[in-house]
């Protein structure tokens, strides 16, 4: 692959996906180890080492500093997994990468795959992720993930990410008001949700347009 792109993790949950990033360099996987720009977060209990500690890891681990990028998070958002996904994918078009793995813990795989695949569906990106989820960790132990999920077990926050994940298709989908191709955008939406659970296709649907009050009503 032409990369390999390491989301930010908490601190509980990121050693095996950066000794994962590092393996892969070693044997020929990637060229490059990508890295997630989030300046990192300290506030107990969440606490986010940022690109600086994470590249100092990798160095550790025997990744040459010249083989290391910084990947911004899209500025229009506030630090998330979409941000991360938004970022990655137009960088990886300004250098010609076509082939990305995204190193992740188990924990974060799927909900980390589907951010980064919608933003290659709305670019109409040629470019391929491929999910590569680090080692399985210990399930049973308690951990956090982020700032707004609760201290669980990572089988519970697992559970949880799916639930997020099911809530946010069947509850509504959210298209911005602002966008210049609405019926693109909810045709895609409409193809990730099937792509998930075709099942959630048949449920009754409501369509919510969001920052509705910034448009021209006629």
């Amino acid at each position: 692959a032409d990369a390999a792109f390491y989301f930010a993790q908490t601190v509980e949950n990121e050693e095996m996906p950066l000794e994962m990033m590092a393996k892969l360099w070693e044997n020929g996987d990637c060229r490059i180890v990508a890295l997630s720009g989030y300046e990192g977060q300290n506030n107990p209990p969440v606490i986010v080492h940022g690109f600086n500690t994470s590249r100092k890891k990798m160095i550790e681990l025997g990744v040459p500093a010249s083989c290391i990028v910084k990947i911004a998070l899209d500025p229009t958002l506030l630090p998330s997994t979409d941000a991360e996904a938004r970022g990655l994918i137009p960088y990886a078009e300004k250098q010609g990468w076509k082939k990305i793995l995204l190193v992740t813990p188990p924990l974060h795989q799927f909900r980390a795959f589907i951010s980064t695949v919608s933003v290659i569906i709305r670019r109409e990106s040629d470019v391929q992720v491929y999910s590569t989820p680090s080692k399985t960790p210990f399930w049973r132990t308690t951990v956090v993930h982020s700032a707004t999920s609760p201290r669980a077990k990572r089988s519970e926050l697992l559970l949880n990410e799916f639930e997020k994940i099911e809530r946010y298709y069947s509850g509504g989908d959210l298209v911005s008001a602002e966008s210049a191709a609405l019926v693109k955008e909810y045709k895609t939406i409409r193809k990730e949700l099937g792509a998930y659970n075709k099942e959630l296709l048949k449920k009754k649907e409501y369509l919510f347009l969001t920052k509705s009050d910034t448009v021209d009503k006629a």
